[in-house]
């Protein structure tokens, strides 16, 4: 009789306790290991289902294997139609490459009398329009950070190359003006102290002014 009881406390607890296995492979990010624990895991009508389906897509996402991750997201909106990511636990960039690939809705079957023959609406069957992106604070990060956190690599090298520049250039100038003027400001040479401080300046200003076009094209010309 005690060996059947603790078999059943056993047979009872193993669920659980795999569960817990593949939280703590999704915690420490060992999200192939994880997979592989949420999919054995899974079981239909589980009061734990849909949390288990989410973190199998994205432990399959994260582990590189997108297809999986996309088959298992179609399982998991066809269980759950109303399910949403978390935008605050979940990259934004994540849920983009999901709302890419959801699934196509069934067509609508139109109500019509009884001695009509039914017809079925093809424009549901359409392609929807592609998500736009959403826009971020981040987008106005200067050194074309922000054109780089927004997929814009062109627009990212040219202001991370002309603003690293003009920074590079001010910095050298300012060296150099230093070992030119003593302490009360004086110069040995005074002209050329003169015009390079007026260079340094523009220098200065155009560093400012590329700064500021970097963030207009953050908050303009980035979705």
């Amino acid at each position: 009789m005690h060996l059947a009881l603790l078999f059943v406390l056993v047979s009872a607890a193993k669920p659980q306790t795999l569960h817990d296995r593949a939280m703590r492979a999704y915690e420490n990010l060992d999200f192939k290991q994880a997979a592989e624990l949420f999919k054995q895991d899974l079981r239909v009508g589980d009061p734990q289902e849909k949390d288990t389906r989410q973190r199998l897509v994205l432990s399959l996402y994260q582990a590189g294997r997108r297809d999986e991750s996309v088959n298992e997201y179609h399982a998991l909106m066809a269980r759950y139609p109303a399910f949403r990511f978390d935008e605050n636990e979940v990259l934004p960039e994540t849920i983009a490459f999901f709302d890419a690939h959801k699934p196509a809705a069934p067509p609508k079957i139109i109500k019509v009398a009884p001695d009509q023959p039914r017809r079925i609406d093809t424009t549901a069957a359409t392609k929807p329009p592609a998500n736009e992106k959403r826009w971020y604070w981040y987008y106005l990060a200067p050194l074309g950070i922000g054109q780089f956190l927004a997929h814009s690599p062109v627009h990212g090298t040219l202001f991370a190359v002309l603003q690293a520049g003009l920074i590079a250039a001010d910095v050298a100038m300012f060296a150099v003006f230093n070992q030119q003027v003593d302490s009360e400001g004086r110069s040995a040479t005074p002209d050329a102290s003169r015009k390079l401080q007026l260079a340094m300046n523009v220098v200065f200003f155009s560093m400012i002014g590329s700064i500021v076009a970097g963030a207009i094209d953050g908050v303009f010309f980035e979705p």
